[in-house]
């Protein structure tokens, strides 16, 4: 069945749309625009939502190939970071990140808690769940993309102190993020009452944040070994 994905046509599917999309980049490359603006442009066209070329089940068995990719990019990332460089500018790098995070969480907040009814989501919930669920849609909101930043930086080739600020910006920036979607999600577990507050919370953040420095830091460490 076409809808089950798999098999010679679903990698032959793939493989034109991939090649297409390499065109499209540099199609946008041609009106000096990021070839990953093509790529995501190209990316939507083809899409199971729009023009249907790529199926749900083909675009389920990228799923592997997407998060290998986020890996190394964002591996890249930190591999891109100076902290030695940015260790004077570390405390005003995160106070900037803090405002610029809390002016657009807390003004997102106020505007889906407003128009919540409106939202395709749960229209008929009471205030303290809206509440809740308006935090954690604008806490996935306000996200920021350290994979599309250094993108950017590496195809442009930029280098020097302001790509280097922006970078180190997005990356602690994400992981403020990482901590306030933790929280969020354990506010709407408990005005859901599907679960206790503070229960998950220490645990979920060691694995997302500790676990994610251990493991850069033992693949860093072999890396260097090499």
């Amino acid at each position: 069945r076409p809808d089950r994905g798999g098999g010679p046509g679903t990698a032959l599917a793939i493989g034109f749309a991939l090649i297409a999309a390499s065109l499209t980049g540099e199609l946008f490359d041609r009106f000096r625009l990021p070839r990953i603006s093509g790529y995501l442009f190209f990316g939507v066209v083809c899409g199971p939502y729009a023009g249907a070329i790529l199926t749900p089940a083909m675009a389920r068995e990228l799923q592997i190939v997407n998060g290998v990719a986020i890996a190394l990019i964002a591996f890249i990332a930190g591999l891109e970071i100076n902290f030695a460089r940015l260790r004077p500018q570390l405390r005003a790098m995160l106070t900037m990140g803090g405002v610029m995070l809390a002016i657009m969480w807390v003004s997102l907040t106020g505007l889906f808690f407003l128009a919540w009814e409106w939202l395709p989501i749960a229209p008929q919930v009471d205030r303290l769940p809206r509440l809740a669920l308006a935090m954690l849609v604008a806490t996935v909101t306000v996200s920021f993309s350290p994979t599309v930043t250094i993108a950017v930086i590496t195809e442009s080739r930029a280098r020097g102190p302001l790509s280097e600020l922006v970078l180190a910006l997005v990356v602690l920036a994400d992981l403020m993020l990482i901590l306030l979607f933790t929280l969020s999600m354990e506010g709407v577990r408990f005005a859901l009452g599907s679960g206790q507050a503070g229960h998950g919370i220490l645990s979920g953040l060691a694995w997302e944040i500790f676990g994610s420095f251990a493991f850069g830091g033992i693949v860093g460490a072999c890396f260097a070994f090499y």
